[in-house]
């Protein structure tokens, strides 16, 4: 897959905003569907799903480990390849010059944010999907085997945690340029500490995917209430992302 050109589109500026949505994604896909940028996301699938294996057949106790683990690195190495693609995202234009170019074509300053998140959900849910659908294939005919419902709930937990993932390190990058590292202390941050406190559960992501996953925590949440919260998380993002751009184009001058 070759990168587009704006030179290849005539009517270029008359794109409406899902034409110039579904350019800014092409970009992106281009870009990722690369050996050489997908194999260390490939890579962490290949490794949360051999550690699954080894759990599932050399663990005494494996049912119960293999859930924990599952549920925790199987959603967590979601979180990374949407962290590695998505601040990767915004950041390569701007280093190579190019954001302040697309910006000043119709339509990007909304449809930039939106074409690079759904470019990355995109990848970093079909590996998702293919971990823990690997994880689960693992368990059948072993102690540890695990109902179809429980797959059921993991695809769609992979599937929102690359949603709303994807959304929030695309924002980043476009806000900071410091993109990587103030995405590893939000990744931290929302994770760890602010799962382990009722009060800020409900500002953290990982609470809602761990509500869809079985796992009840205070304050309490029902399904249907986390894949609100979490699709409401990923659109609260992307309006973030697209405000930021209709100022001066950030991160011109980042080295």
């Amino acid at each position: 897959m070759t990168a587009w050109s704006w030179s290849q589109a005539p009517e270029a500026a008359k794109l409406t905003l899902p034409a110039a949505t579904a350019v800014h994604m092409q970009v992106q896909l281009a870009r990722t569907l690369r050996l050489r940028t997908l194999w260390p996301w490939l890579a962490v699938t290949l490794a949360v799903t051999l550690g699954g294996g080894a759990i599932v057949h050399f663990s005494v106790e494996s049912a119960d480990r293999f859930a924990d683990y599952v549920d925790s690195w199987g959603i967590r190495a979601i979180a990374l390849v949407a962290l590695g693609l998505g601040t990767a995202a915004v950041r390569q234009d701007a280093e190579a010059g190019a954001l302040s170019f697309f910006l000043l074509r119709p339509q990007a300053k909304t449809a930039l944010p939106i074409g690079r998140w759904l470019a990355v959900s995109l990848v970093a849910g079909a590996l998702g999907v293919l971990s823990v659908t690997s994880l689960w294939l693992l368990t059948q005919g072993t102690s540890a085997a695990m109902p179809f419902t429980d797959l059921l709930a993991l695809l769609l937990a992979a599937v929102l945690a690359a949603l709303s993932y994807s959304a929030t390190f695309v924002t980043i990058a476009i806000w900071s340029r410091t993109a990587v590292g103030m995405s590893v202390g939000w990744l931290v941050l929302m994770d760890g500490l602010a799962t382990q406190s009722t009060s800020f559960a409900v500002i953290a992501p990982s609470h809602y995917l761990a509500t869809l996953l079985g796992h009840e925590s205070p304050p309490e949440t029902t399904a249907p209430a986390a894949v609100a919260a979490l699709l409401g998380w990923t659109v609260l993002m992307l309006i973030a992302a697209a405000v930021r751009l209709q100022r001066e184009p950030p991160l011109t001058h980042q080295s």
